[in-house]
């Protein structure tokens, strides 16, 4: 009897559990729709309950549960579809069971869920897709056009914004992404951005403050391959001086032609991205406010960007010289016009030099005049021959051994800049010996001799004797041996005059002086 009343009470017990549990939802959906990453899509999904066909809130259930009912292990975030105010909607727990109701209110609109993405196993990875092949380009990378992705149901543009865009070359095979070749555009209501892994990293949307745009191509390369910036120019010019004029240089990266870098550029790794060794000091010209520009390291490679400033300008180079070291660049010199003087030194008239693509006239203020002399072939300087002019903006200076020494630049405050346009030379082996000359020569009756309107050649240069030469030794370079006492006569006020020592050479140049006169001989009387 006892061993009855427990049977009976156990099946009592049992039958009150089974009659509070509910019955299994049933699942009920329009569609599933397999996608291309091999996610579902589950169109209007619904709950059978009783006899009622429930949709499924949106904002209280748990999408992996709602997956989870209708047969599958995950959801595929975010990708709920969801629109309406249902009065009421049945509420999903994680387990994908009954978990409540949700229903209308003043306040708070209740949606139902439109569709919903869900998949088995490990997370599908997105797929790139782009309208066009990669194509290759000359430094050896890749640009993709148009890329957008297929995830769930949808296909999306990417990010420009937010999306990493190594990651977007990962989704297409390559390794690594070519820096500053990023093209964007759009203001888009939603765009998907990619993280460094090739993988979903959010759905950027439109906002008031910012854009939403999506890129249009970007560049991409393989590690192994690296790209190789390819570099060309508008011109390349010999110069006279052996050297090569780069002019208006551009370098290839990706699909995009870029200016190089004037300051921030290193010379010589310009010269050896054409295939030269060296860069000839002073030749670069740059110019402009440019956007964006190239920057080259020593070696002739890449070293980043520079971008225009509201502070700063961006220099673009139009102009460089270039040379190898085994035919270095000789100066160029040339004159307007060459003489030999009664003397036998040779003077030179009108100055110039061509250095890289330029002619210079020589400065007169910091030019070595030995070296000048040098430069034109010839062993010596003739003391005191060189003349000056002008105020030139730019003059090029040459330095003891005939070799360019820098460039000498007009100043306002820093007084004129001179060039030469004249100087007298001559060989170490013919030594010039200074000449004179009287245009009337009076024989004396006591055999002395008058000589009158004296002229002084040195060099170029033809004046009259200084009165203050010694008059013996004038005597003697005219032929004579001496001079007779108190017969100089002299007079003006002139502005140079040349003055001859007592052994019948030249002296130095007398120039005129606001405190005492400059006479010349008129006549003396020589034995």
């Amino acid at each position: 009897m006892k061993a009855t009343f427990i049977g009976i009470g156990f099946g009592l017990v049992l039958f009150s559990h089974l009659a509070k549990a509910d019955p299994p939802l049933l699942a009920q959906c329009s569609e599933e729709k397999k996608n291309a990453d091999g996610s579902l899509t589950i169109v209007n999904p619904r709950v059978i309950r009783g006899a009622e066909t429930l949709e499924i809130s949106s904002t209280a259930s748990d999408s992996k549960g709602v997956c989870k009912l209708f047969g599958y292990e995950d959801y595929l975030n975010p990708s709920t579809e969801a629109s309406g105010d249902s009065q009421k909607t049945i509420i999903i727990n994680k387990d994908g069971k009954f978990e409540g109701w949700k229903r209308y209110n003043n306040r708070d609109t209740n949606s139902r869920i439109d569709g919903i993405t869900c998949h088995n196993g490990a997370c599908p990875e997105l797929l790139f897709i782009s309208k066009e092949k990669p194509k290759k380009n000359e430094d050896g990378s890749y640009t993709i056009e148009n890329p957008y992705t297929s995830r769930g149901p949808g296909q999306y543009t990417i990010s420009s914004c937010d999306s990493d865009f190594t990651g977007v070359c990962k989704g297409f095979g390559f390794d690594s992404y070519l820096d500053k070749t990023l093209v964007e555009a759009g203001d888009d209501a939603i765009t998907l951005a990619v993280n460094e892994d090739k993988q979903f990293k959010h759905f950027k949307r439109r906002a008031q403050k910012d854009y939403n745009t999506h890129i249009v191509s970007l560049t991409c390369f393989n590690a192994k391959e690296p790209p190789e910036s390819v570099f060309s120019a508008k011109e390349k010019k010999r110069n006279p001086d052996g050297s090569t004029s780069i002019i208006n240089p551009t370098v290839k990266r990706g699909k995009e032609t870029f200016e190089i870098s004037g300051s921030g550029s290193k010379e010589t790794g310009i010269c050896k991205a054409f295939g030269f060794d060296s860069f000839q000091d002073q030749t670069m010209v740059a110019n402009g406010d440019v956007k964006i520009t190239f920057r080259v390291d020593e070696k002739g490679e890449w070293d980043g960007f520079s971008e225009s400033t509201d502070r700063f300008g961006n220099d673009r180079v139009i102009h460089i010289s270039c040379y190898n070291k085994d035919k270095p660049p000789k100066l160029v010199f040339s004159s307007k016009e060459k003489k030999s003087n009664p003397d036998g030194s040779i003077s030179l008239f009108t100055l110039a030099v061509s250095r890289s693509a330029w002619t210079y006239p020589l400065s007169g203020n910091k030019s070595d005049p030995q070296g000048l002399c040098i430069a034109y072939g010839y062993d010596k300087y003739l003391e005191e021959t060189i003349e000056k002019s002008g105020d030139v903006q730019k003059t090029l200076i040459v330095d003891k051994e005939a070799k360019f020494d820098g460039f000498e630049m007009y100043q306002n405050r820093g007084g004129s800049n001179t060039q030469v346009t004249a100087i007298s030379c001559y060989d170490e082996k013919s030594p010039p010996e200074i000449k004179a000359k009287a245009s009337t020569i009076t024989r004396n009756p006591d055999g002395t001799v008058k000589l009158e309107g004296i002229t002084v050649y040195r060099g170029h240069r033809s004046l009259p004797a200084s009165d203050r030469s010694d008059l013996g030794g004038l005597c003697r370079l005219l032929g004579y041996k001496k001079y007779l006492a108190d017969t100089m006569r002299s007079s003006g006020d002139l502005p140079q005059t040349i003055g001859i020592q007592e052994n019948g050479t030249f002296h130095c140049f007398y120039p005129y002086e606001s405190k005492s006169t400059n006479a010349g001989v008129d006549s003396l009387v020589c034995y």
